[in-house]
């Protein structure tokens, strides 16, 4: 959030210049990095639920 509202804010960048965007560029790049470890615990967690679900309701399907 932080980079995006640093590149939108046509303030910083004038009174920066590319060195502010260099600045909101790495914000963004770290607020990535930091939510890839979230999004690959929710992937692990759906894929659990995901097969609890299937292995609950398989004898139907037989």
């Amino acid at each position: 959030m932080t980079g995006h509202a640093l590149i939108v804010s046509s303030y910083f960048t004038r009174q920066h210049g590319i060195n502010g965007i260099i600045t909101a560029a790495a914000c963004i790049a770290i607020g990535v990095l930091l939510s890839l470890p979230t999004k690959i615990y929710l992937t692990i967690l759906l894929m659990e639920a995901e097969k609890r679900y299937l292995k609950a309701h398989s004898h139907k399907h037989k």
